[in-house]
């Protein structure tokens, strides 16, 4: 990529796909640990539409978590056709990045109506995110699909 070129991709839409809240527990300490439960990229035929699905999981790993709370997002990029960076280029993590104050927002808003403490998540990284899901679900890294 020509970094002395801007990179031609665009975020065109960020959707709330899915949310499972539930199992609130309010005796228990409100503890978390965001983690991607799931990733799939998916590029158009034509090479001008990727879409990438990121599913997040708040109570990952916690023993005696206070409640079940996942969410999944779709976000919706779009590449220019003089754009220098390409599909490959655009990493996951950069997608996951984009997500992360939406994730935050919806979080705090969700909990802030539940019979527990509202919780803010502090800042994320989301390289790491990408890397723990690959490790755990034992993936290379993500492949890109083709739509129709």
């Amino acid at each position: 990529m020509d970094k002395t070129k801007r990179p031609g991709i665009s975020l065109a839409s960020i959707q709330l796909l899915e949310c499972i809240v539930g199992n609130v527990n309010p005796s228990v300490g409100l503890k978390f640990d965001l983690g991607v439960i799931n990733l799939k990229r998916t590029l158009s035929s034509e090479n001008k539409i990727l879409e990438v699905r990121v599913a997040f999981d708040l109570m990952k790993g916690v023993e005696e978590p206070p409640c079940k709370f996942t969410c999944a997002y779709l976000a919706i990029y779009t590449r220019s056709p003089e754009a220098s960076m390409t599909w490959e280029e655009f990493k996951d993590h950069i997608a996951v990045a984009h997500l992360i104050p939406f994730v935050r927002e919806f979080v705090s808003n969700i909990t802030m109506r539940m019979p527990l403490s509202a919780l803010m998540l502090p800042p994320v990284n989301a390289h790491e995110l990408v890397e723990e899901y690959r490790q755990l679900s034992l993936l290379t890294p993500t492949t890109t699909t083709a739509i129709a």
